[in-house]
């Protein structure tokens, strides 16, 4: 590619940026004050020294990380207007999360992430096989479940995920950066759900200064959960996915 087909590129993603900036400046605040709030939560780690008696912890510490990297992708994605790749990150979050409720209770997971056991992976580390186990202890419902089933049709080239890359009314290839009110907000309402399960984790590693962390960032979870809700009663009222493909406009 031509350095001014690529400057030209990145120029057109500078303006997708700034429109999705400009129509949903509320909902872009709410996703930096959930970022800031778990860069706090990261600040109050002290030195972690891996033992025998605290493999847990290590796990849970780097799932809590990379669940956090992905979301700072995740976000950027989701501002420049790369729906479908914003969701796959998003998605990452919630296996680890199965991951890390997963090595509460059985030492086979906690094994293999610490130790490493290939084999594991292909068995019973499925991500379907851990989502099982986990279910069993813990119920989960409402739209939490629902966004994650939706996010799994995003992992692999599927006929809703090719969808997105299709201008519905033009019927161009969307190559690139674009800007759409419905993909946005459903990429959004993922990406609140997705960040609403990073402080358990966080709340498990700070010890002493975990309540007033948690006194501090419970606020900003409540709002982000008012925003799930409210997104999802929408496309409900519309008769949309809560994760649109081309064909829903």
């Amino acid at each position: 590619m031509a350095t001014e087909t690529w400057l030209g590129f990145e120029k057109f993603e500078a303006r997708v940026k700034t429109t999705t900036l400009a129509k949903h400046k509320n909902e872009i605040n709410l996703v930096e004050k959930l970022l800031n709030q778990y860069l706090t939560g990261f600040s109050k780690l002290g030195a972690f020294t891996l033992s025998e008696n605290n493999e847990l912890e290590y796990a849970w510490l780097l799932l809590a990380t990379r669940s956090f990297n992905s979301l700072r992708c995740g976000s950027d994605l989701l501002n420049k207007g790369y729906y479908s790749q914003a969701l796959m990150c998003i998605r990452s979050v919630f296996e680890e999360y199965y991951t890390a409720k997963d090595c509460e209770t059985n030492p086979k997971t906690l094994n293999a992430l610490v130790r490493g056991d290939d084999g594991f992976w292909r068995q019973e580390g499925r991500y379907s096989e851990m989502a099982k186990r986990v279910e069993k202890r813990i119920k989960i419902t409402g739209a939490w479940k629902d966004i994650y089933g939706q996010l799994s049709t995003f992992a692999h080239a599927r006929k809703q995920a090719l969808l997105i890359l299709i201008n519905p009314k033009t019927k161009e290839l969307r190559l690139g950066s674009h800007y759409d009110n419905d993909l946005f907000l459903a990429s959004y309402q993922s990406f609140l759900a997705a960040a609403s399960i990073i402080p358990e984790l966080l709340y498990k590693l700070l010890g002493e200064d975990a309540k007033q962390w948690w006194d501090e960032t419970l606020p900003t979870l409540q709002e982000a959960k008012t925003e799930i809700e409210r997104i999802g009663k929408e496309f409900k009222d519309n008769n949309k996915e809560a994760v649109p493909s081309a064909q829903d406009k």
